[in-house]
């Protein structure tokens, strides 16, 4: 396995995710509003007088299919160019996952998502405490830790099927 490939293709991947993240939400930070914790969604609303949408609503579901599938065959491009075996191919991608949830909670959410002001609700600009509380993406890192070993056999049943072929 070409572990070069790999180290070149995650670091890649975090500059990709950082920026497309940090990007939408400034741009439209109410697309990703069911990322956000439950009482900066209510405040919003509240202000807003929208109706709360459902963290799984079918457009939200829809959001997190279409990206998950995009991370897997990415992932899967990545591991397949390493040329990595199924098993090898397994662990990095459970490894790329890894490194990308923590960075994900580490720095987007504990650095960018806290400070940021661009990234915030409209109404919610003030809220500082709540934009600063770190358990919610905490919680939510070890949800997509979890997550990250269903990825991985996505990821190495695709580099397994690729190797087939």
């Amino acid at each position: 396995m070409n572990y070069t490939v790999l180290a070149v293709g995650l670091i890649v991947m975090i500059a990709v995710y950082t920026f497309g993240i940090v990007y939408v939400m400034s741009k439209n930070s109410i697309w990703c509003i069911f990322m956000y914790p439950k009482s900066l969604q209510a405040a919003y609303y509240k202000q807003q007088h929208y109706i709360p949408s459902l963290s799984q609503s079918k457009t939200v579901l829809l959001k997190k299919a279409v990206l998950l599938a995009f991370v897997i065959a990415i992932m899967t491009i990545l591991i397949a160019l390493a040329e990595a075996s199924t098993k090898e191919a397994i662990i990095a991608a459970y490894v790329i996952w890894f490194i990308l949830v923590w960075w994900d909670f580490a720095v987007v959410d504990c650095i960018f998502f806290a400070r940021k002001k661009e990234l915030r609700l409209p109404g919610t600009e003030e809220m500082d405490e709540e934009y600063a509380s770190k358990w919610f993406h905490f919680v939510r890192a070890i949800k997509g830790t979890v997550l990250g070993a269903f990825v991985a056999l996505a990821v190495g049943a695709c580099v397994h099927f690729l190797a087939v072929v």
